[in-house]
């Protein structure tokens, strides 16, 4: 078999368009049919031959290689992609505004359901419901946007006060239980909230119901909320400097983002940068834009109180842009182009601890910000800071948040992350093959190794914070899968593997095939499945429910560099006429503890350790009887 027949074999059986990543809802908008559902987990369990009665923790036993590229299954999996993950095709005969406006009915005799996640207790939010005077702002915005014939029948079919609030109730205590929490819930109130954020609260709440009828109505109120946003940044330019505003294009954008829709998932992809510019310009990435809001033992009533609210505000931004550098960063690691938002641009404090944030009222502020406070207020730590000592990240004061923190100096690397993996590739020829833009120099090469060394020294602390460190069993199991991410993505291309799985289509998977056989070769490709076994450890740690959003691409990130391999890796093994351990062999588990496998898994580049790596992922070729 040829290069050229065993490239269409792979694409055949793999014949993916993996620009974008999908969340555990697929609605069908711009790519499936109406009834299809597809789930971005289940053809890749299935595609890495993992059985559905097999956990991921377990080893496969040997087997050909061959059932894994069954033609038969290979359609299934091709077709299951491409719903999933392929790119938008427009199309001139579809009435897009005329659908969306259907679907703001979708929930007409449906039942209202919620899929809250987190341990907050909804029925504590919102104690006084979804006014009545708030629903009917939410129709006049809804109706503004509508074709005037389909105003009655969605003033008929709105949901209720009471169906709204359920919604609202499960964004809220989603919002809450994130990470990178950036509305102030405690302080919340219906009657004082723009109508925008409003409707971005309760679209995102929709989203993720369990009911495709509400996620329907959610990605309908999503659309309406995306032209009204855009229509009144033209016609009042100081909303470009409002809070609300900010927050709601910026939920917006999330939406979107996360939607499973690959047409709103391409224009929130093509609008990302928007909200860090109108950041960027209001001067909200620097310190000096910002005043020093604390309280003192003394204060009390109407003065500490101000002081509450005047610091909810400057809180609420400085987290809506930490927010938004940590989304940039996520959204650039899907689509593998530059954040439009440096973190080398935030010279802004941390934001404050999750206990001061969520104080309920102005006296529990006060109680929490003086317990966690050990100096005099001065300028605070940035993300700056972090980057030039590191080790600050071990000994970060309990004034701060430390999930933030930790967030945000992982997604400044990101960056560092892929401008050397760009760096590399453009020293060396963009995909080292006939279609090279760039020829070869030692200077860029020299360049790209030495950040490469940084990063690995980088990555070193970072295992010293992270997994060593006496905090280290409080790090909170998603920010451990960022970490294992970069790690992943520092040892392999995921976009040339996204080019081999057929995504830029068959003459550009060629190219690339030879330049991933080269790297299969090396120790690095053994760093990244063993970087992609970690991923799928701490994914059985986390909740089903968080299975979504983020934490979807970094397991189809791991399951595409373990297919990658196995794909390469398979033909060098199948090369030899038999082969089997040798004695005193053992099995590598590459989902198990760090300690106890790596060098087991980090093996000199040879056939006899490629083929017992391949043994260790269940892959391993077998004899032809036939042959000699």
């Amino acid at each position: 078999m040829g290069l050229q027949d065993e490239i269409q074999r792979a694409i055949s059986y793999a014949d993916w368009d993996l620009t974008l990543v999908q969340n555990h809802f697929n609605f069908g908008f711009g790519g499936g049919s109406e009834g299809e559902h597809a789930n971005l987990f289940s053809p890749l369990l299935d595609f890495l031959a993992f059985g559905q009665d097999m956990e991921l923790g377990q080893v496969a036993k040997p087997m050909s290689i061959s059932p894994v590229v069954d033609d038969n299954k290979s359609l299934v999996v091709r077709d299951a992609f491409r719903k999933a993950t392929g790119r938008w095709i427009p199309s001139a005969a579809v009435n897009l505004q005329a659908e969306e406006e259907k679907n703001l009915s979708a929930t007409h005799g449906t039942d209202i359901t919620m899929d809250q996640s987190g341990h907050w207790d909804s029925r504590l939010l919102l104690p006084d419901g979804f006014p009545l005077p708030a629903r009917d702002r939410l129709f006049a915005m809804m109706a503004s946007a509508c074709q005037p014939l389909d105003v009655p029948r969605v003033a008929a079919t709105l949901p209720s006060s009471e169906g709204l609030g359920r919604l609202l109730r499960s964004f809220l205590a989603w919002h809450m239980s994130q990470e990178d929490t950036w509305i102030h819930v405690p302080t919340f109130s219906i009657n004082d909230v723009r109508v925008e954020l409003l409707a971005a609260m309760v679209a995102a709440g929709a989203v993720r119901s369990p009911s495709r009828a509400v996620q329907k109505f959610g990605l309908a109120v999503h659309k309406i909320l995306q032209m009204q946003l855009r229509n009144l940044a033209q016609r009042t330019g100081t909303l470009t400097r409002d809070l609300q505003y900010l927050q709601a294009f910026a939920l917006e954008h999330l939406t979107g983002l996360w939607s499973g829709d690959k047409r709103k998932m391409e224009i929130a992809g093509g609008s990302r940068g928007n909200a860090a510019n109108m950041l960027r310009a209001a001067g909200r990435f620097r310190q000096s834009s910002y005043t020093l809001c604390f309280p003192s033992s003394d204060d009390q009533g109407p003065v500490l109180e101000d002081k509450w609210r005047r610091w909810i505000e400057q809180e609420s931004m400085t987290r809506l842009v930490y927010h938004m550098h940590i989304h940039c960063s996520q959204d650039s690691l899907v689509t593998s182009s530059p954040s439009p938002l440096l973190a080398t641009e935030l010279s802004l404090s941390f934001p404050q601890s999750r206990q001061s944030w969520f104080a309920k009222s102005a006296t529990a502020w006060r109680d929490a910000y003086l317990e966690a406070q050990t100096s005099e207020p001065s300028r605070g730590l940035s993300v700056i800071d972090c980057l030039a000592d590191l080790s600050q990240l071990r000994r970060l004061p309990d004034l701060y948040d430390s999930n933030i923190a930790q967030l945000s100096v992982l997604h400044a690397i990101a960056a560092m992350v892929q401008d050397n993996r760009r760096c590399r590739a453009a020293s060396a020829g963009i995909f080292e093959g006939a279609h090279s833009l760039l020829p070869s120099s030692s200077e860029g090469a020299l360049a790209g190794d030495i950040q490469h060394s940084w990063l690995l020294r980088v990555f070193e602390s970072l295992h010293q914070t992270f997994r060593l460190s006496e905090t280290s069993a409080q790090t909170p199991a998603g920010i451990l899968m960022v970490l294992e991410l970069l790690l992943l993505h520092f040892h392999c291309s995921i976009e040339q593997m996204e080019v081999l799985a057929g995504r830029e289509g068959f003459e550009e998977a060629q190219v690339t095939y030879p330049v991933l056989q080269r790297w299969a070769e090396s120790r690095e490709a053994r760093y990244a499945v063993w970087q992609a076994g970690q991923i799928l450890k701490l994914v059985r740690t986390l909740p089903p429910e968080t299975m979504n959003d983020f934490h979807s691409v970094a397991l189809y990130h791991a399951a595409l560099c373990l297919w990658a391999y196995g794909t390469i890796a398979s033909k060098r093994c199948a090369a030899q006429s038999e082969w089997a351990p040798t004695a005193g062999a053992q099995d590598v588990i590459i989902d198990g503890q760090e300690a106890k496998y790596p060098s087991r898994v980090i093996l000199p580049p040879s056939t006899e350790s490629l083929c017992y790596l391949m043994h260790a992922l269940g892959l391993t070729t077998q004899k032809d009887p036939e042959s000699g």
